[in-house]
């Protein structure tokens, strides 16, 4: 078997820094909520045939209602007649929420990431992505209001080198190449409409060529506004005395019977 890495200078083009609408609608969560994923996973190979689609469109859900933590069967998935390859591991989220500060917090990451095609006689593998570990997190706090951030390690193939602690929120970076069409968006941030905040550690839209089209999202948290916790009712107060013949009732009654 032929490996190569698919490389940065050759396939993908760094586009300029800047906002990038999703082309799938972000989660949205109310105040003091929160809700996580470890990917989304849609890819029609090129004959038509389906690779993978997880049954809820997101594998290893979790939220701040429930359940709070997640994990997902690694993907390991062949299909079509050009021979499509999906690899994920190491699918989970996290999610909590502080019962003393109120405070929010989400993960959703993967492990190990590899898509690859057979370009057809000999068998060669292109790597488009791998990595030890993709992680998007945000968090919610009264003093902060909500902050997002993506991270990466060990990265490798034709995204590598885009793929950093450092990339600015929704980088955008092209896939100009007959292996895999399309768009990438590293440390995707979309604020939704009820003030949440969405983090995809990668956004991946495939249109075309050897990989086929569809959508892929690796690590995604979403946090809601932050709401503070409910204070706890005070006592209600003793009712007030109304007359003094009440006052002396009540005092009669403490004294000791002869």
């Amino acid at each position: 078997m032929r490996v190569s890495l698919l490389r940065s200078a050759g396939v993908v083009g760094l586009a300029t820094v800047g906002v990038f609408a999703a082309v799938v609608p972000a989660q949205a969560d109310a105040p003091g909520a929160g809700s996580a994923y470890g990917a989304s996973l849609s890819i029609i190979a090129p004959d038509g045939s389906t690779v993978v689609v997880a049954p809820t469109g997101k594998l290893a859900p979790s939220s701040t209602a429930g359940p709070t933590s997640a994990s997902a069967a690694d993907i390991d998935a062949t299909q079509g007649r050009g021979e499509v390859y999906v690899q994920v591991a190491g699918i989970a989220s996290g999610s909590a929420r502080d019962s003393n500060t109120g405070n929010v917090t989400e993960t959703g990451k993967v492990g190990s990431v590899a898509l690859l095609t057979d370009s057809g006689g000999e068998m060669s593998e292109f790597v488009l992505v791998g990595a030890d570990s993709m992680q998007a997190t945000c968090a919610t706090t009264a003093a902060g209001g909500i902050t997002g951030s993506s991270t990466f390690t060990n990265t490798v193939g034709g995204l590598g080198e885009a793929l950093t602690d450092t990339a600015h929120a929704n980088t955008r970076i092209d896939l100009p190449s007959s292996v895999v069409k399309g768009t990438a968006v590293v440390n995707e941030q979309i604020m939704n409409s009820d003030g949440s905040l969405t983090v995809n550690a990668l956004h991946i839209t495939l249109t075309g060529g050897d990989l086929g089209t569809g959508e892929i999202i690796l690590g995604s948290a979403t946090c809601g506004k932050f709401q503070p916790l409910a204070s706890a009712p005070a006592p209600a107060p003793s009712a007030p005395l109304r007359t003094l013949t009440e006052f002396l009732s009540r005092l009669l009654n403490t004294l000791p019977r002869l």
